[in-house]
């Protein structure tokens, strides 16, 4: 039985997900029934985007609305923590400043509880010369080269395998006997195969002989191979062993050098800690300087002591930098202002900050005089027989602090320096002061310090004691070595010519160490030719010199006025040159003084260590 559809089409929608078969008599029908399908899914698939479209469009809205209330809340939040942000940074602030305040109102309180005397041990250098050590390896041995083993596996042929191969067929005595080409076929095969066994060995030995062969070549080629690399090593090896012994001596040297250094050093403080117990000025001098060196201050101080000692009054002499009013903090309180997001800072008033920083200088200037009597109280034994007795004894019975202030000058511009306090107290009148307890003004007042007004006002006054490098002896040096020559005689020249020449040598003498030498005003050997300034820590101080040209002798009077000089001078040292010679007697006063002779050989050494060619002849010049 025939269909009555005759036509059929099946349609697809992806995007709605759907299908049919159309079908129809005619193709215009089916054309047309088609054409509705389609127009249907159109319409619905445009109507299911236009929903889409609008879904998506509410999401993004959504999302849109969502975005910008996060943001706004974001915002707050992060002004909320500016503002925490500024007001902890203020409370930060503002402990600091009072911190800074408090610690600058302590300073003297800061220093009574510590222990000032120096422990002598703790100068010692104890450290231990670190042990050698090579960094480069020592060379590494090398691999050695071995050659593989001989490999030839393959097999000699039996005749066997060989008559095999050229099918030699059996010996059969009866049908040889009746057919004899059967026997002689059979003959020439075993005789053809016997022979190509022959071949097959001779080629198996020759190809074996080659194989050994040439595994002896790669051995001997192994054995030369690790005997250049053996060769090799050795040769780094001594090269290796010869920068290690290099390095090794480089060592001891610096090891011997480090030691004599440490031993030189801490023999130095040996040396100091012996001269200052028998109250040695200089080294007196070099321990102060290490006390007060040792004092911690807060950052805005730099005292930057300097330290002079008069022996005669058993005197300390302190000069110390004090901080300028803009050194010091003047802060009290910050807040943080949040309409304006800044720091606003609240300071002292200008009253209260004269006040404190009158405060921190008195404090220092106490706190000068609290350490050195603290420090040079020193307890010693004295041992008589078998009984010890421990007895306390100072070589400082007074110290003077002078309070000096570098600042700018607002009406000129010009730098200034001006001491704007100076206090001076003795042993006996400071210790009887309980410093814990006491108003830094009224104690200063009370000691008598110098000051002129309130202490902001950096008022200069006169040092109650100072050393004095000024000195209205000084005159300016004259120039002689330049004009000096080696036929030139030094005990024939203008004595005041010999005085400068003298100056000029030490000053060539002392120029590595930073000192300063200046003449005094022409004295016709009487009292103090030149003067030098050694700022050295340890050997340095206040030198007294005289030159003396002579021909004859120098009396022992010389060196007795001297010695009296230095004692008048509150120096260090007292060097005496002379174009002559000293007797016995002379050397024999100046053993255990600070003494220093010079006589005319000695002179004549100094100046030829310095390059210059001298000489002194006695003889050919008038007596003197």
């Amino acid at each position: 039985m025939a269909t009555r559809y005759l036509y059929s089409k099946t349609l697809v929608n992806e995007y709605l997900g759907k299908s049919k078969v159309i079908r129809a008599a005619t193709l215009d029908e089916l054309n047309l029934k088609v054409w509705e399908v389609q127009r249907a899914w159109a319409e619905q698939e445009q109507r299911k985007r236009d929903a889409e479209q609008r879904d998506e469009q509410r999401k993004r809205d959504a999302e849109q609305r969502e975005a910008e209330r996060q943001a706004v809340s974001q915002g707050k939040a992060a002004e909320e923590e500016r503002k925490t942000r500024g007001r902890v940074h203020a409370e930060q602030k503002t402990l600091e400043a009072q911190a800074a305040t408090a610690l600058h109102r302590g300073l003297l309180e800061a220093s009574l509880g510590a222990e000032h005397q120096l422990e002598w041990d703790s100068l010692i250098d104890t450290r231990s010369c670190p042990s050698f050590s090579y960094a480069e390896p020592r060379p590494a041995p090398p691999t050695p080269a071995t050659a593989p083993p001989l490999r030839f596996d393959e097999i000699p042929p039996t005749l066997q395998q060989v008559r095999a191969r050229y099918n030699v067929p059996p010996r059969r005595e009866f049908l040889e006997k009746v057919l004899r080409p059967v026997r002689r076929r059979r003959e020439s095969l075993e005789s053809e195969a016997h022979r190509r066994w022959e071949d097959e060995v001779a080629g198996y030995e020759r190809r074996k002989t080659q194989a050994v062969e040439a595994h002896r070549a790669l051995c001997t080629q192994c054995d030369r191979k690790n005997e250049a690399a053996l060769k090799a090593y050795k040769a780094a090896v001594a090269q290796w062993e010869a920068r290690r012994r290099a390095a090794e001596v480089a060592y001891d040297g610096a090891k011997e050098k480090f030691c004599r250094a440490q031993d030189a050093y801490n023999d130095s403080i040996r040396q100091l800690q012996r001269d200052y117990e028998s109250g040695e000025p200089i080294a007196l001098t070099r321990y102060v300087e290490i006390v007060l060196g040792r004092s911690q201050y807060l950052d805005t101080i730099n005292p930057n002591y300097q330290v002079d000692y008069e022996p005669v009054s058993s005197t300390v002499v302190v000069g110390c930098r004090l901080p300028n009013p803009g050194d010091l903090p003047r802060a009290l309180e910050y807040r943080y202002v949040v309409s304006r997001d800044e720091m606003t800072c609240t300071e002292m008033k200008p009253k209260d900050f004269d006040t404190f920083y009158e405060s921190v200088l008195q404090q220092m200037v106490l706190r000068a005089m609290h350490e050195v009597f603290s420090a040079t109280n020193m307890l010693t034994a004295k041992s008589d027989g078998e009984s010890i007795e421990a007895c306390y004894t100072s070589h400082v019975q007074s110290v003077v602090v002078n309070g000096w202030v570098h600042g700018v000058d607002p009406k000129t511009g010009n730098d200034f320096e001006s001491c704007i306090i100076s206090c001076q107290a003795s042993r006996e009148q400071f210790e009887a002061i309980n410093l814990a307890r006491v108003s830094p003004k009224e104690c200063l007042r009370n000691l008598r310090a110098l000051d002129a007004g309130p202490l902001a006002q950096l008022a200069p006054v006169r040092p109650i004691l100072e050393l004095d490098r000024n000195d209205s002896r000084f005159v300016e040096s004259r120039e002689i070595l330049a004009d000096l020559g080696s036929s030139d005689n030094l005990a024939e020249m203008d004595w005041e010519d010999f005085e400068h020449l003298v100056r000029e040598l030490f000053s060539r003498m002392f120029s590595t160490e930073g000192a300063e030498v200046k003449v005094t005003q022409a004295s016709r050997d009487r009292g103090v030719d030149a003067i030098a300034f050694d700022p050295d820590p340890i050997r340095g101080g206040k030198f007294v010199s005289q030159a003396k040209r002579y021909n004859n002798v120098v009396p022992v009077a010389a060196v007795r006025d001297l010695y009296g000089t230095v004692i008048n001078e509150g120096a260090a040292k007292g060097i005496l040159v002379t174009t002559s010679h000293y007797g016995n007697d002379s050397r024999e006063f100046a053993k255990d003084k600070p003494l220093t002779l010079i006589d005319g050989p000695n002179l004549v050494y100094l100046f030829q260590e310095h390059g210059y060619e001298v000489r002194i002849d006695l003889r050919s010049s008038p007596a003197t």
